[in-house]
C-alpha cells in the first residue's frame, strides 16, 4: 500500500512538472501566435496594394535606385530629405518579392508581425511573465486601426517602430543586467534609428544618460567610457550619411526657420489624438476630459500613495521598473523633439496618428510595466485588475473601427493605389497626351508614379517646410502662364489634392493666368489653348 501511494506520488510529481514545462512555453506560443496573425492581417487588408503617398514615393524610388546600383536618389539627385534605411530594406526585400510594392506589402507586414511580437514579448519580461498581461498587450496592439493603417503605408514608421521597440529591449535588459553584448546591441538599434528616421535623434540622449546611470555602482570612468562607446556606435554611421548629405546638396534639406506653434495646442492635439488611440469612439461634450481626468487622478493618487509609503520597497533594477523609464524617457524625449522640430525646422510636419504611433506603442508597453510594478510593489492585485479591465474595455471598443479601417482598405486601398486613382479621369486624360506635351500640375508626384514620367509642379506659394512665403513665387507664376498662353503646355489640376495649402488654388492659378478650362473632369479640370 505504501508503495502504491509512492508510486503515485511520484507519478502526479512527473505529470506536475510536465504541465510546468508547458506552461513555461505557452506565453511564448501565445508572441508568436499574435505575431502570425499580425503578418496575415496586413497581408490580406493590404491585397488591393500598400498604400502610396508622396514620401512613398521617395522611398520606392530609392528602393529601386539602390537595386539598380544607382544609389540612395530619385530623379538623378541623391535623397537627403529621407534617411535611406526604409528604402534598403525594401530592396533587399525586392530579392524574394520582384515587385517593388508587392516587396513593401511583404515588409510592411513583417514589421508588424514583429511589433505585436515585440510589444508582447517586452510586456512579458516586464510584468514578471504574467501571460494574461502578455496576450492583452499584443491584442491591444494588434485591434489598434491607426496602426494597421500606418502598416498599410510605404511608410518607414512601421520599421521604425520595429527598431524603436527592440532598442528599448535591450537597453531595457542592459540596465537591469548591465553586459558588453546588450550594450551593444542596444547602440546598434539606436543607430540604426537614426538612419530610419530623423526623428531618432530624439532617442539618442536619453539612451546614453540609461547606459550611464545603468551601472551605478561602477567607477565614473567605466561608466563614462561605456557611455561614449554607445554614442559612437550609433552616431558614426549617421555622421557619414550627414557628410554625404551635405556635399550632395544639404545634411538634411532642413533649415533653422522660426515659426513656433503653441505648447498648449501642441499638447492638447497629442492628448486628443491619444484618447482616440485608446478608445476611437464619439463622446458627448465634457465627457472625455472627465474620463482622462477621472483615470489620471486615479493612477496619480496610487503613484503619490508608493512614493510616501513604498518607495524603499521598490526594485529599481527589475524589468518592469526599468521598461517603464526607457518607454516614458523615449516617449517624453520624443514630444519634446517633435515640438522644436515643427517650431523651428519644418512646420508643414503634422500632428497626427502617423506621427505619434511611435510612441503610442511605446506608452502602450510603459503603462502595462508601470502598473504591474506599482500593483507589485503596493501589494495591491486590485490596481492591476483596474487597469486590465480597463484594457480589455478599450479592446472591445476599438475592434469595431479596425474593422471598419480593414474593410476600407481591402475594398479601396490608399493613396495612389487605391480605386480613386486607378480610375482617375485625370489621369486617363494624362496618359492619352502625346509623350511630347508638357504639363504643369499640382500633383507631379502622383502623375509620375502612375503615368510613369516626369512633370512640373505648378510654382508654390511657400514652403512646404517653412510656410514662409516664396518671393518668386509671381516670376515663376508668370512663366508658366506663358508656356499655357503659347500652347506649350497645358495644365492638370487635381480637385482631390486638398491638403497641398502651400500650392495655389485652381481660381488663383485661373486668374493669375487668364487661360480658358479645355475640360472639366470628375476629380480634375484642365487648363489650356485649343485641344490636345
Amino acid at each position: 500500500m505504501l508503495q502504491a501511494g509512492e508510486d503515485l506520488s511520484k507519478r502526479l510529481h512527473f505529470r506536475g512538472l510536465h504541465v510546468c514545462e508547458r506552461m513555461r512555453f505557452l506565453p511564448f506560443c501565445s508572441i508568436a501566435l499574435l505575431s502570425a496573425i499580425g503578418f496575415c492581417l496586413l497581408l490580406w487588408i493590404t491585397s488591393p496594394g500598400v498604400g502610396v503617398s508622396p514620401d512613398s514615393t521617395t522611398y520606392i524610388a530609392g528602393a529601386t535606385n539602390l537595386r539598380a546600383g544607382l544609389g540612395f536618389s530619385q530623379n538623378g539627385s541623391p535623397v537627403t530629405r529621407y534617411p535611406p534605411l526604409y528604402s534598403v530594406f525594401l530592396a533587399a526585400t525586392t530579392f524574394l518579392q520582384s515587385d517593388v510594392l508587392e516587396a513593401a506589402r511583404l515588409l510592411n507586414s513583417i514589421c508588424l508581425g514583429l511589433n505585436v511580437g515585440l510589444v508582447a514579448l517586452a510586456v512579458f519580461l516586464a510584468a514578471d511573465g504574467n501571460v494574461l498581461a502578455t496576450i492583452c498587450a499584443g491584442a491591444f496592439t494588434l485591434t489598434s486601426a491607426p496602426l494597421l493603417v500606418v502598416h498599410s503605408w510605404a511608410w518607414s514608421e512601421p520599421l521604425f517602430i520595429t527598431i524603436s521597440l527592440a532598442s528599448i529591449i535591450f537597453l531595457s535588459m542592459y540596465a537591469g543586467r548591465p553586459s558588453l553584448p546588450l550594450l551593444i546591441a542596444s547602440s546598434v538599434c539606436l543607430g540604426l534609428l537614426l538612419l530610419t528616421r530623423y526623428a531618432g535623434l530624439a532617442f539618442l540622449a536619453v539612451a546614453v544618460a540609461i547606459v550611464f546611470v545603468a551601472e551605478r555602482g561602477a567607477k565614473p570612468g567605466r561608466r563614462f567610457n561605456h557611455s561614449l562607446a554607445s554614442f559612437v556606435v550609433a552616431c558614426v554611421p549617421f555622421g557619414m550619411l550627414l557628410v554625404r548629405n551635405a556635399l550632395a546638396s544639404s545634411a538634411t534639406s532642413r533649415n533653422f526657420v522660426a515659426h513656433p506653434i503653441s505648447p498648449f495646442q501642441y499638447f492638447r492635439q497629442v492628448i486628443t489624438i491619444a484618447f482616440d488611440f485608446v478608445a476611437p469612439m464619439p463622446f458627448p461634450v465634457g465627457v472625455r476630459p472627465t474620463v482622462i481626468g477621472l483615470i489620471a487622478t486615479f493612477f496619480i493618487v496610487q503613484t503619490a500613495i508608493l512614493v510616501q509609503g513604498h518607495l524603499k520597497d521598490v526594485d529599481w533594477r527589475s524589468a518592469g521598473v526599468v521598461v517603464s523609464f526607457c518607454c516614458f524617457l523615449y516617449s517624453a524625449s520624443y514630444l519634446i523633439f517633435l515640438f522644436v522640430s515643427i517650431s523651428f525646422f519644418d512646420a508643414g510636419t503634422p500632428i497626427d496618428l502617423r506621427l505619434l504611433s511611435p510612441i503610442l506603442v511605446i506608452l502602450t508597453i510603459g503603462m502595462f510595466s508601470f502598473v504591474w510594478t506599482l500593483s507589485r510593489t503596493r501589494q495591491n492585485p486590485a490596481v492591476w485588475s483596474f487597469f486590465l479591465a480597463l484594457v480589455i474595455i478599450s479592446i472591445l471598443v476599438k475592434a469595431p473601427d479596425a474593422n471598419r479601417s480593414i474593410a476600407a482598405i481591402k475594398q479601396d486601398g490608399l493613396g495612389y493605389t487605391s480605386t480613386q486613382w486607378r480610375d482617375s479621369q485625370s489621369i486617363a486624360f494624362i496618359k492619352a497626351l502625346g509623350q511630347d506635351v508638357s504639363v504643369y500640375s499640382n500633383g507631379p508626384d502622383v502623375v509620375e508614379f502612375l503615368v510613369g514620367k516626369k512633370y512640373q509642379s505648378i510654382p508654390a506659394k511657400k514652403s512646404s517646410i517653412t510656410s514662409q512665403m516664396i518671393p518668386t513665387y509671381k516670376d515663376q507664376v508668370k512663366r508658366m502662364c506663358e508656356d499655357i498662353q503659347q500652347s506649350k503646355a497645358l495644365l492638370v489640376y487635381f480637385d482631390v489634392l486638398t491638403s497641398r495649402s502651400y500650392l495655389p488654388t485652381l481660381a488663383e492659378l485661373e486668374s493669375a493666368c487668364h487661360v480658358p478650362v479645355l475640360s472639366r473632369l470628375a476629380d480634375g479640370t484642365v487648363l489650356a489653348f485649343g485641344p490636345r
